[in-house]
Parts: structure tokens; C-alpha cells; sequence
């Protein structure tokens, strides 16, 4: 399964370093992993090869890419430097993070469910 992952390195919603969120409740004693590690996990879990990086056009932006899946799926991350828990452009004005609708749209192109996988 192709995963996306988008998310600011100052969420304090879903916390880049993991840990438990003063906003939400995940359960006694659980707590949220740290991002990399969920990206990690998933790039295992699929098989991924090697990672391709997608040079930003802001510092403000990483994407890091694992396009060569087993089962042509893909694992990406993009790491919204110093943002919070936001929705980034998408009808909300023009923003240096760049327009999370897009992207996702983007990426689901290549990505669609078929009555298989379903």
C-alpha cells in the first residue's frame, strides 16, 4: 500500500519526535511515534529501494521519496519545516509550504484503488 505522509516539524497535534500530544488522547500509557519512524516502518513493510530526495524549492519544504516499492507502491514523507498542524494552501491563500490539495492529489493520481485492493 502507497503511503503518504505529510507533516510539520512543530506539530504540537502529532509531534515530529513522537511522545504523547497534550491534544489528543491515544490511549493510557501509548503514545505517538516519532514520524521518521512511522516512514521507516512503512518503507520496510513495502519493500521500498532506495530513497530518492526531491530537491525542495524553499528551505521550508523536504520531501523524502521511496518511489521503487514492491508492488509499484510508494512511500513519501514531506516534512513542513517549522509548521504546525496545518493544511497549507488548498483555498487558504498562497503559502511558502506550497499547496498540500495538490500534492495529494498528485500523488493519488499515481496511486489509485482498484476493486482488488479494496
Amino acid at each position: 500500500m502507497s503511503l503518504l505522509m505529510i507533516n510539520g516539524t512543530a506539530d504540537s497535534v502529532v509531534p515530529w519526535q513522537g511522545g504523547e500530544s497534550p491534544q489528543v488522547k491515544v490511549g493510557r500509557g501509548l503514545s505517538i511515534p516519532p514520524i521518521p519512524e512511522v516512514v521507516n516502518f512503512w518503507q520496510h513493510h513495502n519493500v521500498c529501494g532506495a530513497v530518492s530526495h526531491i530537491e525542495p524549492s524553499t528551505h521550508l519544504v523536504e520531501v523524502t521519496d521511496y518511489p521503487a516499492c514492491q508492488t509499484k507502491s510508494e512511500v513519501m514523507l514531506v516534512a513542513l519545516k517549522g509548521a504546525g498542524h496545518v493544511w497549507v494552501g488548498g483555498g487558504y491563500g498562497q503559502s511558502s509550504f506550497g499547496d498540500t490539495t495538490q500534492r495529494v492529489w498528485q500523488f493519488f493520481q499515481r496511486h489509485s484503488l482498484t476493486e482488488g485492493q479494496l
